[in-house]
């Protein structure tokens, strides 16, 4: 029972024993319909201590769900029955099955075993004699196995689900006999079910009635058959292993970490109601079907993390109503084409991490929306357009990882909170505008050319500032902006020179928030004793320092002193 209450500590604790039996109520049901429920009732045991936590919640007593069940009284009027009964959390099922007086139950209709324990049992293949069932919920009931093929001779289910049995398998010749045969099927819902045996095209012969369609979480790999998405009455599909897919006629369809394989299915093209498109992290490759260029009413598009090897298509441009385009992570090749003039209502446009060329595209300027620009780990290069400088509604600005050349511009726009441009080859000085940006909270500049001098005090508005990464910029002291910076939780200044101590400032930000302190490759001489309290990071390789260094406690997971000029015995700092 310890075991029970443990792997039901985040679920109501369900008997939802629900059964259409074939009587009138007129008369009080036949004994060979009354006998075996009592029976089964008298076969499983309950606990307590669940159904209290269902009363907590529910305010009723729930354990007394059975207490109507009695012999010589209607058994259409129980609790659990259509007509007597309400669905209310009741007591934890706690049962082997098979259970012969559960299938003498001939005239069946629905039966929901949900959120139970049957201790690990297999589905029977006796389930297949209940031939009058229209719906079948074996849902959260710790069942293992495998589904038996004897399913597909329930060949009037409505309903089936049996999802979330995490030990619960399918083959492929018992998959294909439950979709062939259930042929009045609305919903089939195999969440969570091994199906890593299974190749997808075992779902081409769909019920056309199918409304629901539970796929997620099954292991599913390979080319996934695109006459799914063509049944007439879908508008439910789960596909994802955390999400839920609440469609009407197929407006939202998120296939999101599915391992699917090879091309997009060209019927993708015909879903012209389609509103939000996501099929991110799975392994789709080739090019993006010409169909998609009848997908005007997209809003949300994302294909990140995928295998795709082409251009940018052209199609893209027909997108009007797109607010949400994510591209990450794939190998889009060549120049980005003119597709953005037309994508006039888009606000968050990553590219990132793919094999672009050529310089930033001038068609985004005129992009009003745009709240979210990254372009990073591109092979972008040219200048920065001094339209992004003053850009009103950018809030998000990643650049980093190209071949940016020139210098950094003057911003105007006060609008941003995250500026990257990192890992370029930017030169000249560092504005002091960037730093008057009262709502930026990170700021990247590492691996560029930057000089000059940053010891102003023109930056005592940075109070919301959480990262800094002024690496690679040819430093040869600390910034004085950042003594400002109450909430900065990560300071990056290695591969500079900056010489001389770490000034007190510094150290008191390691007290009062910095996690992370990377001032690895400087020319550092001497340090004093860091309050360790909230450092998690702190690199201090490759510099001059003399003297004691104090060890950090246990906490801190990465410590580096290496290539210094340290002697003594290692002492402990005061927490």
């Amino acid at each position: 029972m310890e075991r029970l209450t443990r792997f039901y500590n985040v679920l109501y604790l369900l008997f939802l024993l629900a059964l259409q039996i074939a009587c009138s109520s007129s008369q009080l049901c036949s004994e060979d319909q009354y006998l075996p429920l009592l029976q089964f009732k008298n076969s499983f045991s309950k606990s307590r201590m669940a159904s209290s936590a269902c009363d907590e919640s529910h305010g009723t007593v729930s354990y007394r769900k059975t207490s109507t069940w009695k012999r010589g009284t209607d058994c259409c009027s129980w609790n659990g029955s259509p007509d007597g009964g309400s669905d209310r959390p009741g007591p934890q099922l706690q049962q082997i099955l098979p259970n012969n007086s559960l299938f003498s139950l001939h005239h069946l209709k629905k039966l929901n075993l949900a959120y139970n324990d049957v201790n690990m049992s297999w589905i029977s293949s006796e389930f297949g004699m209940l031939t009058k069932l229209t719906h079948l919920n074996l849902s959260s009931s710790v069942f293992d196995g495998k589904i038996p093929s004897e399913i597909s001779y329930l060949l009037g289910l409505v309903s089936l689900d049996v999802s979330y049995n995490y030990r619960l398998s399918i083959e492929p010749p018992s998959l294909i006999s439950i979709v062939g045969n259930l042929t009045v099927s609305r919903e089939l819902v195999l969440d969570s079910v091994n199906m890593s045996s299974v190749p997808p095209s075992s779902f081409t012969n769909l019920s056309s009635s199918l409304t629901l369609l539970g796929l997620g979480s099954c292991g599913l790999q390979g080319d996934f058959p695109g006459e799914v998405f063509q049944l007439p009455y879908l508008e439910k599909l789960r596909a994802t292993t955390d999400s839920v897919c609440e469609l009407k006629s197929l407006k939202t369809l998120p296939l999101s970490r599915c391992k699917f394989t090879g091309p997009i299915p060209l019927c993708f093209g015909n879903l012209t109601q389609i509103t939000s498109l996501d099929f991110s992290i799975n392994s789709f490759d080739r090019e993006i079907p010409p169909s998609f260029s009848k997908l005007e009413t997209l809003i949300l598009l994302d294909i990140s993390s995928n295998t795709f090897s082409v251009q940018i298509p052209e199609s893209f441009s027909n997108f009007h109503q797109l607010i949400h385009l994510n591209l990450v992570s794939n190998n889009f090749t060549g120049q980005i084409p003119n597709i953005f003039g037309n994508l006039t209502q888009i606000s968050y446009l990553d590219l990132s991490l793919n094999r672009l060329t050529g310089s930033i595209p001038s068609q985004v300027i005129g992009l009003s929306n745009l709240t979210s620009f990254s372009m990073s780990a591109n092979k972008f290069d040219g200048t920065i357009p001094s339209w992004l400088f003053n850009h009103p509604s950018l809030v998000h600005l990643d650049l980093s990882s190209n071949m940016l050349t020139g210098s950094i511009g003057e911003f105007c726009s006060k609008s941003y909170d995250f500026i990257s441009l990192g890992d370029n080859k930017l030169s000249g000085s560092i504005p002091s505008s960037i730093f008057e940006r009262e709502n930026l909270t990170e700021l990247h500049l590492y691996s560029n050319n930057l000089s000059g001098s940053l010891d102003l005090d023109l930056f005592a508005k940075l109070k919301q500032w959480q990262l800094q990464a002024l690496s690679f910029c040819t430093m040869t002291k600390f910034p004085k902006f950042l003594r400002a910076a109450e909430n900065m939780i990560e300071l990056h200044l290695s591969e500079n020179n900056i010489q001389g101590p770490i000034p007190e400032w510094a150290m008191k930000m390691c007290k009062d928030s910095l996690q992370v302190l990377n001032l690895g490759h400087n020319s550092l001489t001497h340090i004093e004793k860091i309050p360790w309290r909230k450092l998690d990071l702190l690199n201090l390789q490759s510099n001059l320092l003399q003297g004691h260094l104090p060890v950090p406690p246990p906490s801190t997971t990465f410590f580096s002193v290496a290539n210094n000029q340290l002697t003594g015995k290692i002492q402990i700092a005061d927490l």
